[in-house]
């Protein structure tokens, strides 16, 4: 055998064992902010990447809205439900205490089948000052700020967590503006907070790990 034969063979055979090893240690896809992932059934856009206490974790954001079977499973309150929408809550701004945090944070987790233990406790900074810690949360205003466009870009308007501002449709320049009411609507051509009775679609943000993902 001649040694640029020994060579290919040599090559091929170090691959082989490059392949495996790396598949063994789940790292054979490199993940980057937009691309899209299936995770328990549905499709999700990559938002953030990260590592905490030595795991590597994703975090993702739904790419659609919920199917109607899921949504209904979810929030099983057919007086917060309207065509495929929910109802922030009825009588609070609050994140803290909303009815779309109580649903996520367990009832999506048992529809879906997601083992918490797969997921990383999120701190999310909900309004200025104020915190809480989520398996599950929805987008924030810094997340339609720095993702791009066509992560965050939707036909439809949604819920976001902050208050007080709104931002208008992301081909134009950024617009914000104070308003009294404490929840968000992101349009595609204007959108001031609504109040409790408005409906909004539901973009559930998770942070799962990345051994969870193969």
């Amino acid at each position: 055998m001649q040694k640029e034969d020994i060579e290919k063979v040599l090559y091929s055979e170090f691959e082989k064992f490059k392949k495996e090893t790396l598949e063994k240690l789940n790292i054979t896809k490199e993940y980057k902010i937009g691309d899209k992932v299936n995770f328990k059934g549905l499709e999700w856009f990559v938002t953030k990447l990260r590592k905490y206490k030595k795991t590597n974790y994703v975090e993702l954001m739904l790419a659609d809205k919920l199917s109607q079977d899921i949504l209904e499973r979810v929030f099983d309150n057919s007086d917060m439900r309207n065509d495929g929408r929910i109802k922030f809550d009825n009588e609070s701004y609050d994140w803290k205490k909303s009815y779309i945090r109580t649903q996520l944070n367990n009832k999506f987790l048992d529809v879906l089948n997601i083992d918490k233990k797969d997921l990383l406790l999120m701190t999310t900074n909900y309004v200025e000052n104020e915190y809480t810690k989520d398996f599950v949360r929805i987008p924030s205003f810094n997340d339609c700020e720095t993702l791009p466009r066509e992560v965050i870009k939707r036909d439809y308007w949604y819920f976001l967590i902050n208050r007080g501002v709104y931002r208008r449709d992301c081909d134009t320049i950024p617009y914000y503006e104070p308003s009294a009411a404490g929840v968000f609507a992101f349009v595609g051509t204007h959108g001031h907070a609504r109040t409790t009775v408005s409906f909004r679609v539901v973009l559930p943000v998770i942070t799962v790990k990345l051994d969870a993902l193969k």
